[in-house]
Protein backbone atom coordinates (compact mmCIF):
# COMPACT_ATOMS: atom_id res chain seq x y z
CA UNK A 1 0.00 0.00 0.00
CA UNK A 2 1.51 2.90 -1.06
CA UNK A 3 1.53 5.92 2.14
CA UNK A 4 0.82 9.67 0.99
CA UNK A 5 3.09 11.98 2.52
CA UNK A 6 0.87 15.70 3.38
CA UNK A 7 3.82 18.54 3.12
CA UNK A 8 2.97 20.53 6.33
CA UNK A 9 1.87 23.65 4.57
CA UNK A 10 3.53 27.04 6.39
CA UNK A 11 1.09 29.43 7.34
CA UNK A 12 1.80 32.04 4.97
CA UNK A 13 3.41 35.46 6.82
CA UNK A 14 0.56 38.65 7.95
CA UNK A 15 0.79 41.91 9.51
CA UNK A 16 -0.57 42.21 13.05
CA UNK A 17 -1.41 44.95 15.53
CA UNK A 18 0.03 44.61 18.53
CA UNK A 19 -1.14 46.59 21.75
CA UNK A 20 1.41 46.49 24.94
CA UNK A 21 -0.15 47.79 28.13
CA UNK A 22 2.28 48.37 31.05
CA UNK A 23 3.33 50.25 34.19
CA UNK A 24 6.89 51.08 33.51
CA UNK A 25 8.07 54.20 34.85
CA UNK A 26 9.25 56.78 32.65
CA UNK A 27 10.21 60.29 32.83
CA UNK A 28 8.24 62.71 30.48
CA UNK A 29 10.04 66.18 30.08
CA UNK A 30 7.54 69.39 29.26
CA UNK A 31 8.48 73.11 28.55
CA UNK A 32 6.00 75.12 29.91
CA UNK A 33 5.77 79.06 30.26
CA UNK A 34 4.04 79.98 33.33
CA UNK A 35 3.77 82.45 35.85
CA UNK A 36 3.86 80.29 39.13
CA UNK A 37 5.00 76.20 39.64
CA UNK A 38 1.38 75.76 40.68
CA UNK A 39 0.75 77.36 36.92
CA UNK A 40 3.19 75.38 35.48
CA UNK A 41 1.94 71.91 37.15
CA UNK A 42 -1.34 72.53 35.73
CA UNK A 43 0.17 73.25 32.27
CA UNK A 44 1.23 69.46 32.07
CA UNK A 45 -2.37 69.05 31.27
CA UNK A 46 -2.66 70.88 28.21
CA UNK A 47 0.61 70.29 26.36
CA UNK A 48 2.61 67.17 25.32
CA UNK A 49 6.03 66.12 25.94
CA UNK A 50 8.84 67.89 24.17
CA UNK A 51 10.94 64.47 23.73
CA UNK A 52 9.63 60.90 23.19
CA UNK A 53 9.66 59.59 27.23
CA UNK A 54 12.49 58.15 28.63
CA UNK A 55 11.96 54.49 29.49
CA UNK A 56 13.30 52.63 33.28
CA UNK A 57 12.89 49.42 32.07
CA UNK A 58 13.99 48.03 35.58
CA UNK A 59 11.74 49.71 37.11
CA UNK A 60 8.88 47.77 35.43
CA UNK A 61 5.77 46.60 37.22
CA UNK A 62 3.17 43.98 35.30
CA UNK A 63 2.95 43.84 31.21
CA UNK A 64 0.50 42.77 28.53
CA UNK A 65 0.50 42.24 25.24
CA UNK A 66 -2.61 41.87 22.91
CA UNK A 67 -2.39 40.64 19.40
CA UNK A 68 -4.83 41.55 16.53
CA UNK A 69 -4.78 40.86 12.86
CA UNK A 70 -3.80 43.99 11.19
CA UNK A 71 -7.00 46.56 10.87
CA UNK A 72 -9.10 44.78 12.95
CA UNK A 73 -10.29 44.61 17.17
CA UNK A 74 -10.57 40.88 17.57
CA UNK A 75 -7.98 39.92 19.86
CA UNK A 76 -6.11 36.49 18.35
CA UNK A 77 -3.72 36.29 21.40
CA UNK A 78 -3.25 37.92 24.89
CA UNK A 79 -0.22 37.63 27.40
CA UNK A 80 0.79 38.90 30.91
CA UNK A 81 4.54 39.11 31.69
Amino acid sequence: MAEIKKEKVKPKPKYYSIEVEAMIPAILKYKILASSPEEAIQGIFKSSPVSQPRLILSGMKRLGAKVFDFGTKMIKFSKRF
